[in-house]
């Protein structure tokens, strides 16, 4: 059959999980021109749950990408030094790296704060709490791919992205190679 052509910005992509993975994809896809869908099954996204993380320099270089490094660095603190201690406080190892050179930064913060800006920089209309991801199923002639929630909906999409890190990544159907093959024959981006 012949190759269907359709412009980037008219794909419709699911990601499951709205996490930090998910969110950034999702952003990443917008500043391309590309709106993805986000299904998380949380009822909100809570930016309180959570720990202190450090964002290393590939991290950095695509929030900056996106425009959020900035606002996320005046939350946040840049590592100085980091190692090992014993109990009593001993350096058992540090590492002698220059965390002040920008290949080296790391940017500690709260969990929270990323999602936080992540969330609060995309169309609310673009998440959807609440929805589990049970499976997907490739729809009539195989071209598009059919998601299947827990709660008996579907929705069907040309891309599915998994971003949550269990549910569907350790969901034996995720895969499948002819969800790899439709992305790689459909479409070609410009």
């Amino acid at each position: 059959g012949g190759s269907l052509k359709m412009s980037v910005g008219a794909l419709k992509v699911i990601i499951i999980g709205g996490g930090i993975g998910g969110l950034t994809t999702a952003k990443c896809l917008a500043k391309s021109g590309i709106a993805g869908s986000i299904y998380e099954r949380a009822p909100k996204l809570l930016p309180d749950v959570g720990s202190g993380i450090g964002l290393w320099y590939n991290a950095l270089m695509v929030l900056d990408s996106v425009g959020l490094y900035a606002n996320l660095a005046k939350k946040g603190v840049l590592m100085q030094s980091a190692g090992y201690k014993s109990k009593e406080g001993k350096w058992l190892a540090q590492p002698s790296s220059d965390f002040q050179s920008s290949r080296n930064r790391v940017l500690c913060l709260h969990r929270g704060d990323v999602i936080s800006e992540l969330r609060d920089s995309l169309p609310p209309s673009s998440i959807h709490l609440g929805k589990s991801f049970e499976r997907y199923s490739l729809a009539a002639q195989g071209r598009r791919v059919v998601v299947h929630f827990t709660d008996g909906t579907e929705e069907e999409a040309d891309v599915l992205i998994g971003a949550d890190g269990e549910t569907t990544i350790g969901n034996s159907s995720f895969h499948r190679l002819p969800i790899i093959f439709i992305l790689c024959s459909r479409y070609k981006f410009k």
